[in-house]
């Protein structure tokens, strides 16, 4: 085959490679911005129920709305126009502002014939003459007094007061405030609704569809802008982060484009360098979606926003490229010229990222296949498509690098010096880092992209609502429903005792709301037959000014309940009840699981302590925020870990390529230096180190090892050094400051990975010159010492 035709062939492989990796991004790639994916698997029972417990969405179709502004009147008429106008979406499952409470209880809904069995009080003794008497009489009370609890259609179906005493237990004093009908928070600045929507949770158009709704109807309701409404909730949450990603990945990536083209022309004087230099970068961010997508499902938005980060690392490949190139000699000749560096510097880089890919961190897994991917694309592009799509290229001006290719020259002088002042200097940053308290960040929510005002907002609303602190449960499995709740049944008779003796304020779960249909069975039984309930009521009602006809729909209501099929979940759909019960009660892909939530924990550790050996197998005691905080600082205990098999797996390559201690040592001594002080000075900026500072830290080594393999393999002749001098000098420009863009990046994620490299970038450099340039020079065996011009 001819040179000219084989020239085409690395070029239709990358043109074939790319068509198809971008049709799978167009027709196949889901984004998912679900931020419990940065958590690691479970490594236990009760980790993989917590895994499992956050990421159920159990909340996600929940919306806190508030109304601001305006006079009370004005804030509680939009409430109620608001919700008329929401109820007739069909979007919406259920809109609560205050003015529909009790509803569920009145006489014409279904629940309220379950009455019987869902009350705790049911039992034999409660239909005694005496008993009865005694409820007779404080009907009486409640006529007499006009108390607005009673409501007259449902006396003479419930003169026990079943219906009302439920209403009370479920509400509790968890209810909002209600004035002028509606609820509002305690200052009465804020008229509060509560939106259930049929949407799923992980169905962000249609979400984002429902809040635009939300917003044009309470616009409708105000035209001249005297109210605000104010909306929290999940759904509101990853609708903004997915808005966030997307905007601030979208002016980042073109903030970092135009900066890499700006470095490609003041290094080049080309824009035909430049668009070819686009290439690597293009296809690494391409290839690498692909892959990422293909291999672990949907990926995060954090993750597709971190393909900016390969503009800054995969820029290096083709500065490389272009700087070496020499009058009158193709680029394939430069490119294999190149080639054991650049494989070394690919290789390294990717190692690095790789290792994340085989963690059980499904967040990180997809950061580690997309870095990991794009860096060995890159390199392969650079090294065999930009030579075939262009053999030859105007070479750059070197007049300004030779001063710093001086700088580069190897002298010889001080040598032993100078490796005693790195290892000092390295010890005594790592002495600093240790001496430092609280270093590491591990909550989970310092990742979010929701602004704090934003989260505090919905802390306050969800307290204004009587929504309880969810950070301390107890997790139960359990095979169907039936067993899940007889087991929330045992796990509230164990939280009564702990209750009475102080240990804790009170505690919600699903049974209490839908008791077992066994316990619904216990009390249908204690129901008793008409002919016996009859003449108990008449004994009951002699001398009370009721008519002996009154109650009749009380005993048939009791002789229907004692027929009916046990109340289940999937009946109390689209019902405020079934939504109150269902996130508390869900069925799971692995069978069903119930969550009990403490209230007024003071002491954690002592009620876990309680707690353990009471349990039954299938239910854990958690506090969601120290386990969550504990899962995430063992994985960064595993990363470090693997940091550590990674600088090994790195010290073999370079004993591969150098096979010489001493040139082993300058090699390793730059890295190890860069490193430590890069995360001595985030520590003394006030940083809390985080996964994705170690992630970044990471990439500051890949690009040590780069900087360092270059100036060792080509620094020989004058011009070689200018020629290196200039690739590194244009390869620190474009990725100090594609890295600085992303340090001023609101989101925690981006911030961490741009400061950490910006620090780290030109302290590696740096350090990896000053031992260059303090080592032997380089002998004349070495190939880029005497390659010709």
């Amino acid at each position: 085959m001819s040179a000219p035709r084989a020239r085409w062939i690395p070029l239709a492989i990358w043109a074939l490679a790319m068509l198809l990796a971008g049709l799978w991004l167009a027709t196949r790639l889901t984004v998912t911005h679900d931020l419990s994916v940065f958590l690691p698997a479970g490594a236990s029972k009760p980790e993989r129920l917590l895994l499992d417990e956050l990421q159920s969405g159990q909340s996600a179709q929940l919306l806190l709305l508030a109304i601001e502004g305006g006079d009370e009147d004005a804030r509680a008429l939009a409430s109620q126009r608001l919700a008329e106008r929401l109820r007739q979406d069909a979007d919406m499952a259920l809109v609560i502002n205050g003015a529909t409470d009790g509803k569920a209880m009145q006489a014409d809904n279904p629940v309220f014939a379950y009455r019987f069995l869902l009350s705790p009080g049911v039992n034999p003794d409660l239909f005694a003459a005496h008993n009865l008497r005694a409820a007779l009489e404080q009907r009486l009370g409640e006529l007499s007094s006009g108390m607005p609890m009673l409501n007259k259609r449902w006396l003479p179906h419930d003169p026990l007061g079943l219906a009302p005493g439920l209403m009370a237990q479920w509400q509790g004093d968890s209810l909002p405030n209600r004035r002028h009908g509606v609820w509002f928070d305690e200052t009465g600045a804020r008229a509060l609704l509560l939106v259930h929507t049929r949407v799923a949770g992980f169905d962000l158009d249609r979400q984002e569809g429902v809040i635009k709704r939300i917003r044009g109807a309470f616009d409708a309701l105000d035209p001249h802008g005297a109210l605000h409404l104010r909306m929290t909730g999940p759904a509101v949450f990853a609708v903004q982060s997915r808005q966030a990603i997307r905007q601030e990945s979208t002016v980042l990536s073109m903030a970092a484009s135009m900066a890499g083209i700006l470095i490609l022309l003041l290094a080049y004087r080309s824009w035909r360098v430049a668009f070819v230099s686009a290439l690597p970068v293009a296809s690494a961010m391409v290839v690498g979606l692909c892959v990422t997508g293909w291999l672990t499902g949907p990926v995060h938005g954090i993750a597709l926003a971190f393909a900016i980060v390969l503009v800054g690392i995969t820029l290096d490949y083709p500065l490389h490229l272009f700087s070496h190139a020499r009058p009158g000699e193709t680029l394939a000749r430069t490119a294999s010229d190149l080639a054991p560096a650049l494989s070394i510097s690919a290789l390294t880089t990717a190692l690095a990222f790789g290792i994340l890919a085989i963690g059980d961190f499904r967040g990180l897994v997809q950061l580690g296949i997309m870095a990991a991917t794009g860096i060995l694309v890159a390199a392969l592009v650079t090294r065999w498509v930009l030579p075939a799509a262009w053999p030859s290229v105007p070479t750059p001006r070197l007049t300004w690098a030779h001063g710093m290719g001086a700088v580069i020259r190897p002298t010889g002088r001080h040598a032993g010096l100078t490796l005693a002042a790195f290892a000092a200097v390295s010890l005594m940053a790592v002495l600093y880092v240790q001496s430092r308290p609280a270093m590491w960040e591990d909550d989970l929510a310092a990742l979010s992209p929701i602004p704090s005002a934003d989260r505090q907002l919905d802390q306050q609303l969800r307290q204004a609502m009587g929504a309880p602190d969810v950070r301390h449960v107890i997790l139960i499995e359990g095979v169907d429903q039936e067993s899940t709740l007889r087991q929330s049944e045992q796990v509230g008779a164990m939280l009564d005792a702990l209750v009475q003796q102080g240990q804790l304020r009170g505690y919600d779960h699903a049974a209490r709301y839908l008791p077992s249909a066994a316990t619904q069975q216990a009390r249908q039984q204690a129901i008793p037959l008409p002919e016996a309930l009859g003449p108990q009521l008449a004994t009951a009602m002699a001398g009370l000014p009721f008519r002996t006809d009154y109650f009749e729909p009380f005993i048939r209501d009791a002789e229907q309940a004692r027929q009916l099929a046990p109340l289940n979940l999937s009946m109390l759909a689209d019902t405020p009840l079934g939504i109150r019960v269902g996130t508390l009660l869900r069925q799971g892909a692995s069978g069903w699981k119930a969550r009990v939530v403490l209230r007024g924990v003071d002491d954690p550790a002592a009620v876990g302590k309680l707690l353990q050996d009471a349990l039954p197998e299938s239910a854990h005691f958690m506090d969601l925020k120290q386990s969550t905080e504990a899962m995430v600082s063992r994985f960064r205990v595993e990363a470090l870990d693997k940091g550590l098999l990674i600088g090994g797996m790195i010290l073999l390559i370079l004993w591969a390529w150098r096979k010489s201690p001493m040139q082993l040592v300058r090699a390793l001594l730059p890295v190890l230096a860069s490193l430590t002080l890069t995360v001595a000075m985030l520590l003394a900026m006030g940083e809390r180190l985080n996964l994705f500072h170690l992630i970044a830290l990471l990439l500051v080594l890949g690009l040590a090892v780069d900087y360092t393999v270059f100036l060792q393999a080509h620094a020989g002749d004058r011009d070689e050094r200018a020629r290196t001098a200039h690739a590194l000098l244009a390869c620190v420009a474009s990725t100090s400051i594609v890295f600085a863009l992303l340090a001023t990046s609101s989101m925690p994620v981006l911030h961490a990975i741009g400061i950490t490299v910006a620090l780290g970038v030109p302290m590696a450099v740096t350090a990896g010159i000053i031992m260059h340039r303090h080592g032997k020079p380089l002998s004349s065996s070495d190939p880029s010492a005497n390659r010709n011009p």
